[in-house]
């Protein structure tokens, strides 16, 4: 390697580590009543105690897996205690459920960890390749290892967790995929092999709402909306990044004919703003906000006509699933990742072939909102597919993996 070479690492290196340090400052002067987490939580010793280690405490994805993973595993017994790596706004939330805790460094997370082994908590669920580097101080400390993995290949790449994703593999029990091809992509182009694997995919974990609560919901969005009778209603959600396809989705409404509006819901990111600079902002496109509570999430699937998951890459969206519940038909990019392993084309959605065709992207959704018909068949099946997915059999698998390990 040459000395150029050498110098160009250790720039981009330097970096991202103030990126780093940047990001976690900003989250601090966010969440200032997070402090009192830094400290331990008080617990009780218990018998195969379970930790759960999560790298975030954004309301993204993977945390709120965490957490409603958390939330359903107390429910079915078992003692919990709560890791989390940074300052974020379900810090709140997971101390609710249980004990929490965060950590920034390793050398603290080995302490804290041999600590908990102590105690009777021998039980580790590691969320994301991001925290490889805590599966092995774990499996140091005596704990029975099961992790979680969410990213696909570009993911890990992006993150720069090539490593992190090895030593999750070296030294967890079990590694978890959502998806069989996800499970192929991951071993093959990393040449990892996990010492065991596991293909589960997890169930709807967006909790039932009381039909007064649903109803009122609606009405505050709808009118939020100022919807008429002859509009249909095309729903994107998540982050307003390029990876969720945010572009994609003002393009379309952009081309989209003005009776179908096309509403977004998620945090706004800088890419909202650059994306909206590239032309006119059209007046069938809606920006919701993040909505936040399962009430909201709930009324906007129900009175969706289409979910449109525009995302260039995403392992296996929450919103899909929780959409069809609601029987709320899919259209996806079948080469984004997990949406194909749910979405059958011309059964409970449309999954478009070439990524990015915003153009047979749009005539699909056209064709559904304008085809009651197709749109009717289309909901009865996605809330067939829907009930497949339970989310306390999700958890119940997991937590069997251990005493499937302690039995060996």
């Amino acid at each position: 390697m040459t000395v150029k070479k050498v110098k160009s690492m250790n720039i981009s290196n330097a970096a991202q580590m103030v990126r780093k340090i940047l990001f976690r400052g900003r989250l601090i002067v966010a969440n200032p009543s997070d402090w009192k987490y830094l400290r331990a939580s008080r617990f009780s010793p218990a018998q195969n105690g379970v930790v759960i280690l999560t790298h975030e405490s954004n309301r993204l994805g993977a945390s709120m897996l965490a957490e409603n993973i958390a939330k359903e595993a107390k429910n079915q017994g078992a003692n919990i205690y709560i890791l989390t790596r940074q300052f974020g706004e379900l810090n709140q939330e997971y101390a609710k459920i249980a004990p929490l805790q965060i950590i920034f460094s390793k050398m603290k997370m080995k302490r804290v960890l041999k600590k908990l082994h102590t105690a009777g908590y021998n039980r580790l669920l590691a969320n994301t390749v991001v925290n490889g580097d805590c599966v092995k101080i774990a499996k140091e400390c005596g704990y029975t290892v099961v992790s979680l993995i969410h990213e696909m290949p570009k993911v890990v790449r992006q993150l720069k967790a090539e490593n992190l994703l090895k030593k999750m593999a070296e030294y967890s029990d079990y590694m978890v995929f959502p998806t069989k091809e996800m499970q192929k992509k991951i071993t093959e182009q990393f040449c990892v092999e996990p010492n065991g694997w596991k293909i589960k995919s997890q169930g709807i974990y967006l909790q039932d709402v009381e039909s007064d609560t649903l109803n009122k919901a609606k009405r505050d969005i709808l009118i939020r909306l100022n919807k008429s009778e002859r509009n249909k209603i095309v729903v994107g959600i998540g982050n307003t990044t390029e990876r969720k396809g945010f572009d994609y989705f003002l393009e379309m409404s952009r081309l989209a004919p003005a009776e179908i509006l096309f509403v977004w819901a998620g945090k706004k990111e800088n890419f909202y703003d650059i994306c909206l600079s590239r032309g006119n902002v059209p007046t069938n496109f809606i920006y919701l906000g993040k909505l936040t509570t399962a009430a909201e999430m709930a009324a906007l699937y129900t009175i969706a006509d289409v979910l449109a998951m525009t995302s260039r890459v995403d392992t296996f969206p929450s919103a899909v699933l929780e959409a069809m519940k609601f029987g709320t038909p899919v259209i996806g990019f079948a080469e984004s990742g997990g949406v194909s392993e749910v979405v059958q084309n011309g059964v409970n959605g449309t999954l478009i072939d070439k990524m990015g065709d915003t153009d047979a992207f749009l005539q699909a959704i056209i064709s559904i909102v304008q085809n009651t018909s197709q749109y009717m068949s289309l909901s009865k099946n996605a809330k067939k597919t829907a009930l497949n997915y339970s989310f306390e059999n999700y958890v119940r698998f997991l937590m069997a993996l251990f005493d499937e390990k302690s039995e060996v």
